[in-house]
C-alpha cells in the first residue's frame, strides 16, 4: 500500500462508514432481537415496536419490512401494517415503492401500500 494515499483511504472508509450509519439511525428505530423474535426500539432503548416478527429489517423511507407466519409484509415507524403479510418475497425500490413477490406474479404498490401496477409476469429493470 502506498503510504502516500494511507490517508486518504482511511478518511473515505470513515466517510463511508459514518453514512452507513447516519443511513440505518435516519428513523431512529432499531431492530431488537428477543429469542427467536424480532421488533424496535428507539435511540432511548425504549420498545416503540413490540417484538413479534420473525425477521425485522432497518426502515427506509419510513418502512421497514418485516416476516410474520413465513411470509413478508411492511409496517410503518407505528407499527401499522401497509401491507400485510402475505407476499413470497419484497423488494425495495427506489422512492419508497415496493415490489411484491407471489407465486402467481409480482405487483407494486407505494410507500402507502396503494397498488401502483397490477399483478403480472414482468421483470423490473433499472434505468439511468
Amino acid at each position: 500500500m502506498n503510504k502516500k494515499y494511507a490517508p486518504l483511504k482511511v478518511f473515505f472508509f470513515l466517510l463511508i462508514l459514518l453514512g452507513i450509519q447516519s443511513q440505518a439511525n435516519s428513523q431512529n428505530l432499531i431492530p431488537l432481537r428477543k429469542g427467536f423474535q424480532w421488533g424496535y426500539i428507539d435511540t432511548t432503548k425504549q420498545i416503540v415496536i413490540p417484538v413479534q416478527f420473525e425477521e425485522a429489517l432497518l426502515f427506509k423511507y419510513g418502512l421497514a419490512h418485516v416476516r410474520q407466519n413465513g411470509k413478508w409484509g411492511v409496517i410503518d415507524t407505528k407499527g401499522k401494517w401497509i401491507l400485510s403479510a402475505k407476499f413470497d418475497h419484497l423488494y425495495r425500490l427506489e422512492n419508497g415503492l415496493i415490489s411484491a413477490t407471489e407465486v402467481d406474479g409480482k405487483t407494486i404498490f407505494n410507500k402507502k401500500g396503494e397498488l401502483i401496477f397490477p399483478k403480472g409476469r414482468w421483470k423490473i429493470s433499472s434505468v439511468g
